[in-house]
């Protein structure tokens, strides 16, 4: 949500774990919701790659994390499948 409230309960967040996550081809979290699923906390690009692998090691094929939630001028996005790892940087306009 726009405030930061959570709007999954911990029952929809196992059905993610269990179920969904290793039948999809590409997930999108942004930095927030990539913190809930992996239960970690990201504060820059290392932490991303470190959320990405633990949601390729729960089945998802490719990952691409949404990193505008930083407090950076910069945003960073980061797309990584088993085989590669890509950063992409955009000025905040």
């Amino acid at each position: 949500a726009k405030g930061g409230e959570r709007l999954i309960d911990n029952s929809a967040i196992n059905t993610l774990h269990n179920s969904l996550i290793k039948k999809a081809y590409l997930i999108t979290p942004n930095i927030p919701e990539a913190e809930v699923l992996t239960k970690i906390k990201i504060k820059n690009i290392d932490d991303m790659v470190s959320a990405a692998e633990i949601l390729i090691k729960l089945g998802a094929k490719k990952i691409l994390i949404k990193g505008g939630h930083t407090k950076s001028k910069k945003v960073e996005d980061l797309f990584l499948t088993k085989k590669e790892c890509k950063i992409v940087k955009n000025k905040i306009a």
